[in-house]
């Protein structure tokens, strides 16, 4: 039979919320219960405006612990009367806290429907007066049919990252409140009182943020270290290009105090400017950022800025504080250096270099190989131990191993840059034999003062890391959505069937009904369970996944991790072994990794399962394993430990279910055995309208079987992870960072090759004194930027693709959206599984021929530099 459940709302608030195709929101009425009805809903019921509806609430009478009477249940006849239509409110509407209003079929082996009707909270609660005041329920302990459900709205505009803590210890302490308070129990008309939230999204937010902060908190850490090095950079350059009055005024007697402070005043001045402008242009740009990257729905969190502006700025003041210091103190050893020099000694320096980098000094490069080989070396203890959970594995890994790589590629390029004169010398040695002067000259100059050379080619080398980083992160980040949506559905659609139908007489008819969805191209239908290995050796039972083989491979959706034959060659040997399995009763089976390795099995050997399945008789099975299979869709294989009460299945098994129905009945056909059908994958059209008639089908009582629960939308799972907004988070800091790379490669490069340009105009000049054509003092300089250009880009390059490979496995983020049905073990299980691919994407190549663009740039402007002033201008003398 059918029933009608009601959600009441108050009716000027409701309104604004729905939109009614006929009719009007419902009302208080003195002799029925207004009601609206969706137009699903009143459709099936052939019902209209003005329609009335008869119905019975019951009362229950519940006897005291004393009395001797047996429980009685008064039902009253209530009419409704239908005011209204209206079309269900999206579901991320979050005035109706998740409530679809669609209508649903009983559990299994209980006929008809269940309907929703939305009625006017003050209506309804007056009705329910009326009815308790009749004489048939007078004078008894009869219990109200009604449960109140009051509502409080977090205040979006005070929710942040920073107080996600106090708010979720805020409800529990509420939560606890009311449970010991009398107030709220006053029985028989309060009573069972309770707090509850909506879901537990709150909770497994904050268990996701630490591992979202993870890859987000090393790709600020690279950036910061990128930004801070270009500012140490130009400030260095700031002071060498004052470098000659600098000397100019220690040759005319000035101190180095009086030098040492007026510049000191000069970058503090510059620091706080910096300070103050810094956080400011930080907030436009999240803003205009954000506003590009999120959805109309959800650009209301960027409220945050406006309405806690001292605590978003005080946050970011330690990385302004931070870039500030380092620029003051760059500056400030820049200029100690400078001061100790006089205009003869500058002049002997920029000929020929005396003293090493800071770094070489240090031996910057032998501390940072040691720290990577340390790092590296406790990843892998911890990566190969079993003392942690997948949550803490997830939580240390990830940064020791950016930790460690990174480190290791600072050591090597530190290291490549120590060697780097001497490779200038050799390669000046062998460009004497030939008779072009322009290459020789290049080296000599770069061997003898390689200072400038090593920076430049440090900055370009760096950027270019990053940005290749980025660029593949980005790649590898945006693929696995679809690959984790792909895994979990194993199809564009699949989920559990509501009505379950038995053996082999349904299953063609099952099939078809599932074939004639509009916009379904192909179904698929089968059996899931789980089942014991014979020993019990692994913990954990199996998943068995038992699909129609004839039409899975056109039907489900297998990437080439999950193994590497084709699903069409999968499901072909499992029909072919088909009668072989029948006739031998035993079932042909692939088995994931996890299965293979746990059972220690081999092709073609036995194992058994042991079911233990309420729709079917317990008992075992034979199968056979024809191979191996990376892993099964649907199912995350694991043996690592969750600190979670969540179910993890140790592996999966993959059947053909004719094969097995018919294996599973013949062995318990005395038992009266049989195989459900409570599986289905669906491969459907992409266009709108099929979309949406097959999620109608499958989540209403359209076709009553029809119905999957829980579903799952591949497509619907793309959108959820993309919106994620921790997901974004982390493509708007790549993005970010990639634009703060080419931006940095391109200010740098400019500057110091234009300050390089400018601070040896003289020599250039003196060659062309001596009878050098321009031609040959220009090809003199391209050969020094483009060995520097050329080994900074080709450094770059490799250890960019380096990092990418040795990281990006333990970084890339896998959102699943804000779904309350996803828990927290369940969360860390897929950033892992499937396996995380990393993708080099052909953007790579536009990358490297932007910064080849950009280096050509930097290299006609200082040609341009170079060829523009006169001899007789710049050899004079000057007034020192």
């Amino acid at each position: 039979c059918d029933d009608i459940k009601f959600i009441s709302a108050p009716t000027q608030q409701a309104t604004p919320h729905l939109k009614f195709v006929a009719g009007r929101m419902p009302a208080m009425a003195s002799g029925d219960i207004e009601v609206a009805l969706t137009a699903e809903s009143a459709t099936f019921l052939h019902k209209a405006v003005g329609s009335i509806i008869l119905t019975s609430i019951a009362f229950i009478y519940v006897p005291t612990a004393s009395s001797n009477l047996p429980p009685k249940r008064v039902a009253l006849t209530v009419p409704l009367h239908v005011v209204g239509i209206f079309t269900p409110p999206a579901i991320d509407d979050p005035y109706w806290h998740g409530r679809s209003f669609l209508s649903a079929i009983h559990p299994p082996k209980v006929p008809g429907l269940s309907y929703i009707g939305l009625v006017s909270s003050e209506g309804y609660l007056s009705y329910i007066n009326q009815l308790a005041s009749q004489p048939q329920v007078q004078g008894q302990n009869m219990e109200l049919p009604v449960t109140l459900n009051w509502y409080y709205a977090f205040n979006a505009s005070h929710l942040s990252i920073y107080n996600l803590d106090d708010i979720i210890n805020g409800v529990s302490s509420v939560q606890i409140g009311v449970g010991n308070s009398g107030t709220f129990t006053q029985a028989p008309y309060l009573e069972q009182t309770k707090t509850l939230l909506p879901s537990s999204v709150l909770q497994q937010f904050k268990d996701r943020v630490p591992v979202a902060q993870v890859p987000t908190g090393g790709l600020l850490f690279l950036v910061l270290g990128l930004v801070l090095f270009f500012v140490t950079m130009m400030s260095d350059l700031l002071v060498d290009r004052q470098s000659d009055a600098i000397a100019v005024l220690r040759s005319r007697g000035a101190s180095r105090t009086q030098i040492f402070g007026s510049f000191v005043t000069q970058s503090l001045g510059l620091g706080i400017i910096g300070l103050i402008v810094g956080p400011l242009l930080a907030i436009l740009v999240v803003t205009l950022i954000g506003t590009a990257l999120l959805s109309s729905t959800d650009r209301g969190a960027l409220n945050i800025i406006a309405t806690n502006s001292g605590q978003v700025l005080s946050r970011l003041s330690l990385y302004a504080v931070a870039t500030a210091i380092v620029a003051v103190v760059a500056m400030v050893i820049a200029v100690s250096r400078s001061t100790s020099l006089d205009i003869l000694s500058m002049r002997r320096e920029s000929a020929r270099s005396t003293r090493r980098a800071v770094w070489q000094r240090l031996n910057l490069d032998v501390v940072a190989a040691i720290i990577a080989i340390i790092g590296y070396g406790v990843s892998v203890y911890i990566t190969n131990s079993s003392i942690l959970n997948v949550q803490l594995r997830l939580l240390l890994v990830s940064p020791l191993t950016l930790l460690g790589v990174v480190f290791l590629l600072i050591a090597g390029i530190l290291l490549f840059l120590r060697f780097f004169p001497v490779l200038l010398r050799l390669g000046s040695s062998i460009a004497t034999r030939n008779r072009g002067a322009a290459p020789m000259l290049a080296m000599a100059q770069m061997a003898r003062a390689p200072r400038q050379s090593i920076r430049m080619t440090l900055l370009l080398t760096l950027s270019t890391i990053f940005t290749i980083f980025a660029l593949v992160f980005i790649s590898s980040q945006t693929q696995r959505v679809p690959t984790v949506a792909a895994f979990q559905a194993g199809a564009d659609f699949s989920g559990a069937t509501v009505s379950t139908s038995f053996g082999p007489p349904d299953f063609k008819s099952v099939t078809a009904q599932y074939n004639h969805i509009p916009g379904v191209i192909s179904a698929s239908v089968g059996y899931t369970a789980l089942a014991n290995d014979g020993g019990g050796v692994l913990g954990n039972p199996l998943s068995v996944r038992a699909v129609d083989a004839d039409s899975f491979a056109r039907t489900g959706i297998w990437n080439t991790q999950d193994s590497a034959q084709s699903l069409s060659d999968l499901m072909g040997n499992l029909i072919s072994q088909r009668q072989n399995g029948l006739y031998g009763s035993y079932v042909p089976a692939y088995v994931d990794e996890a299965t293979w390795d746990g059972l220690h099995l081999s092709p073609n050997e036995h194992f058994t399962l042991i079911f233990n399945d309420g729709n079917v008789y317990n008992g075992s099975v034979d199968f056979v394993a024809l191979g191996e299979v990376q892993h099964i869709p649907t199912i995350a294989d694991t043996t690592q430990t969750i600190n979670t009460s969540d179910f993890v299945a140790s592996g999966g098994v993959l059947v053909d279910y004719k094969t097995f129905t018919g294996v599973y009945i013949n062995d318990f056909k005395f038992m009266g055995a049989t195989v459900p059908i409570n599986y289905v994958w669906l491969h459907t059209k992409d266009d709108a309208a099929s979309l949406a008639s097959v999620r109608q089908a499958l989540t209403t009582a359209t076709g009553c079987c029809l119905q999957l629960a829980p579903l799952n939308d591949r497509r619907a799972m793309i959108s959820g992870m993309q919106s994620d907004p921790l997901y974004l988070d982390l493509i708007g800091l790549l993005a970010i960072g990639a634009a703060t790379t080419i931006l940095l490669a391109l200010i740098g490069n400019l500057i110091a090759s234009w300050l390089s340009a400018r601070g040896r105009l003289t020599s250039f000049v003196v060659l062309r004194a001596l009878g050098a054509a321009p031609g040959q003092v220009a090809r003199v300089l391209t050969w020094e930027q483009a060995i520097i250009y050329a080994t900074g880009i080709l450094l770059g390059t490799v250890f960019g693709i380096l990092l990418s490979l040795l990281v990006l496995p333990s970084l890339v983020y896998t959102g699943v959206g804000l779904s309350a049905d996803t828990s927290s073990g369940q969360f860390y299980l897929i950033q892992t599984i499937p396996p995380i691919q990393v993708v080099l994407p052909l953007t790579l190549l536009l990358v490297i021929a932007a910064l080849i663009v950009i280096c050509v740039t930097a290299l006609g402007m200082m040609v341009r530099v170079v060829s523009k002033p006169s001899i007789n201008q710049t050899l004079r003398l000057n007034e020192d």
